[in-house]
Protein backbone atom coordinates (compact mmCIF):
# COMPACT_ATOMS: atom_id res chain seq x y z
CA UNK A 1 0.00 0.00 0.00
CA UNK A 2 2.67 2.42 1.28
CA UNK A 3 4.61 1.21 -2.30
CA UNK A 4 1.52 2.40 -4.63
CA UNK A 5 0.89 5.79 -2.63
CA UNK A 6 5.34 6.44 -3.18
CA UNK A 7 4.74 5.24 -6.90
CA UNK A 8 1.54 7.76 -8.00
CA UNK A 9 3.50 10.56 -5.53
CA UNK A 10 6.81 10.17 -8.15
CA UNK A 11 4.54 10.41 -10.82
CA UNK A 12 2.60 13.10 -9.47
CA UNK A 13 5.93 14.92 -9.03
CA UNK A 14 6.50 14.11 -12.97
CA UNK A 15 3.67 15.27 -14.22
CA UNK A 16 4.18 18.97 -12.12
CA UNK A 17 7.51 18.75 -13.42
CA UNK A 18 6.37 18.55 -16.76
CA UNK A 19 3.60 20.89 -16.70
CA UNK A 20 6.00 23.71 -15.36
CA UNK A 21 8.76 22.97 -18.03
CA UNK A 22 5.99 23.78 -20.38
CA UNK A 23 4.41 26.69 -19.27
CA UNK A 24 7.94 27.68 -18.43
CA UNK A 25 8.48 27.13 -22.46
CA UNK A 26 5.71 28.64 -23.06
CA UNK A 27 6.27 31.94 -21.13
CA UNK A 28 9.76 32.14 -22.93
CA UNK A 29 8.27 32.36 -26.50
CA UNK A 30 5.64 34.52 -25.57
CA UNK A 31 8.20 37.01 -23.77
CA UNK A 32 9.87 36.44 -27.15
CA UNK A 33 7.64 37.49 -29.19
CA UNK A 34 6.72 40.26 -27.07
CA UNK A 35 10.34 41.41 -27.39
CA UNK A 36 10.51 41.17 -31.01
CA UNK A 37 6.78 42.72 -31.13
CA UNK A 38 7.99 45.62 -28.70
CA UNK A 39 11.80 45.72 -30.88
CA UNK A 40 9.60 45.79 -33.97
CA UNK A 41 7.24 48.53 -33.13
CA UNK A 42 9.76 50.76 -31.90
CA UNK A 43 11.37 50.17 -35.33
CA UNK A 44 8.06 50.79 -37.41
CA UNK A 45 7.31 54.19 -35.25
CA UNK A 46 10.95 55.40 -35.61
CA UNK A 47 10.65 55.26 -39.56
CA UNK A 48 7.28 56.75 -39.59
CA UNK A 49 8.79 59.43 -37.77
CA UNK A 50 11.26 60.16 -39.62
CA UNK A 51 9.08 60.15 -42.74
CA UNK A 52 6.37 62.58 -41.21
CA UNK A 53 9.70 64.51 -40.20
CA UNK A 54 11.11 64.31 -44.13
CA UNK A 55 7.34 65.35 -45.43
CA UNK A 56 7.41 68.45 -43.27
CA UNK A 57 10.76 69.24 -44.07
CA UNK A 58 10.16 69.02 -47.82
CA UNK A 59 6.54 70.66 -47.19
CA UNK A 60 8.74 73.52 -46.44
CA UNK A 61 11.38 73.54 -48.38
Amino acid sequence: MITIYSVQITVFRLIIKMINFTVNCNLLIVIFIYINHKIYWLIETKYSMLCFITIILSGKL
